[in-house]
C-alpha cells in the first residue's frame, strides 16, 4: 500500500510504504516475537532498516518513507522520478 505524506519539497511527494504479513514456523504455526526488518534501495544507496516485531498471531506491519526527488533543474523545476525498485525483507 502506498500513502503520501507531507513533503518539505512542494512538488515531490514522499510516499509511505506499508508491508504487512505473518511469520510462521516450519510447522505453519504463528511465530510470536519474531524480529522482522526491511531495507530498500533509494537513490543507489541502502535505506533503512525499519524494524518490527510479530504479535501473538505472527502478524507484523512495517512502514517507511522514500523520497521521489531526483534532482532540481534550473529551467524546468524539480524532477520527481525516483522509484522504489528493490525491497529486502528478513525475519
Amino acid at each position: 500500500m502506498l500513502l503520501y505524506g507531507p513533503s518539505a519539497r512542494a512538488k515531490c511527494l514522499i510516499p509511505i510504504v506499508e508491508i504487512s504479513g505473518r511469520v510462521l514456523d516450519q510447522s505453519g504455526a504463528p511465530r510470536a516475537g519474531a524480529v522482522v526488518a526491511v531495507a530498500w534501495e533509494e537513490r543507489k544507496s541502502i535505506g533503512g532498516p525499519q524494524v518490527s516485531t510479530s504479535d501473538a498471531q505472527g502478524r507484523f506491519l512495517l512502514r517507511f518513507q522514500f523520497n521521489t526527488f531526483t534532482r532540481s533543474r534550473l529551467l524546468f523545476g524539480e524532477k520527481c522520478s525516483e522509484r522504489l525498485d528493490r525491497v529486502r525483507l528478513s525475519a
